[in-house]
């Protein structure tokens, strides 16, 4: 799921930081988001990689440099560089715990990228901590069918690892939201892991 609306108040959200680097890093940021929704995450990954070390250099606000990170990650975890997302990943979880931040996305994206990538005991369990941390946040409410998505994914995983048990309750609960939601759509839009690996050095 994408978080660069985020942009929109990069000068709020910015605070102090070096006008240099602050404009620097909206410009990668801009340059990244339009890669990726033209499929182009290759490209992507660079400008995001450059949109988080200029955020940095900038001492930008806290809340916006977990959406670098974080959206840098999904794009190194399309290209296949899994160990560095897992580390970008957890730098935006960290953030957003410290500015109370939307936490459970990036467990999210991560129980995702490992689903992809057939790591199905890590996948349940960054899944365990997403239902956790998303019905904390009231994700349910605000987006009803992307919780019940979770839950879906969830049950998967959990059915690979022989939970089975635990699975069929998720999958119970994912019916029960989509049954009282008949109408809702989703606001949440799948990351392709997996799917356009790079041999660069990122």
């Amino acid at each position: 799921m994408k978080r660069v609306s985020v942009l929109l108040f990069v000068s709020a959200l910015a605070g102090c930081a070096a006008p240099i680097n602050a404009h620097n890093a909206q410009s990668y940021a801009r340059s990244a988001s339009l890669a990726a929704q033209q499929g182009d995450w290759d490209t992507a990954r660079r400008m995001w990689a450059g949109a988080v070390v200029n955020s940095s250099l900038a001492h930008a606000d806290k809340r916006y440099q977990a959406v670098m990170n974080y959206e840098y990650a999904r794009s190194l975890g399309v290209t296949c560089f899994y160990e560095l997302a897992q580390q970008y990943f957890d730098k935006a979880y960290a953030l957003d715990k410290e500015t109370n931040g939307p936490a459970y996305m990036s467990s999210f994206e991560l129980a995702r990228m490992y689903a992809a990538k057939g790591d199905d005991k890590r996948a349940a369990a960054y899944f365990g901590r997403a239902f956790e941390e998303g019905q904390a946040a009231g994700l349910e409410k605000h987006d009803p069918i992307g919780f019940a998505d979770l839950l879906d994914d969830y049950a998967k995983s959990l059915g690979a690892v022989g939970e089975t048990r635990a699975a069929e309750d998720k999958r119970h609960m994912a019916s029960a939201i989509r049954e009282a939601n008949k109408t809702a759509k989703t606001k949440t839009d799948l990351t392709p892991y997996g799917t356009q690996c790079v041999k660069q050095q990122a």
